[in-house]
């Protein structure tokens, strides 16, 4: 999207974007058993930091309108107030403009 701040509709670009990489960059994993006697007690940790991937489920209940996230947005523009939303609350939470595209995160 190139106008993401404007009070506006959305205006995405045709050119292709690099969101950046789809995999994690660190990926850990650690684990400790303590025993204690016949008994023993496991645990495991995981650290996964970079990557990003689309919010399959902030998407598919915007699109359904049940996303706490754009309740405010959505009220708005029932109440046709849509020209005091950006051009990226628009692109997220009104479905006219509904994209996959905005809901890349990290």
């Amino acid at each position: 999207m190139t106008n993401p701040d404007e009070l506006a509709d959305p205006i995405f670009s045709d050119e292709p974007q690099y969101a950046g990489d789809t995999f994690p960059s660190t990926t850990m994993n650690f684990t400790t058993d303590i025993s204690f006697g016949p008994v023993t007690l496991s645990g495991l940790g995981e650290l996964v930091d970079g990557g990003h991937m689309v919010n399959a489920v902030a998407y598919l209940n915007t699109i359904r309108n049940v996303w706490p996230g754009c309740s405010e947005a959505q009220a708005m523009d029932e109440a046709g107030q849509r020209d005091q939303l950006t051009a990226l609350e628009r692109a997220r939470c009104i479905r006219a403009f509904n994209s996959d595209d905005v809901f890349v995160e990290d």
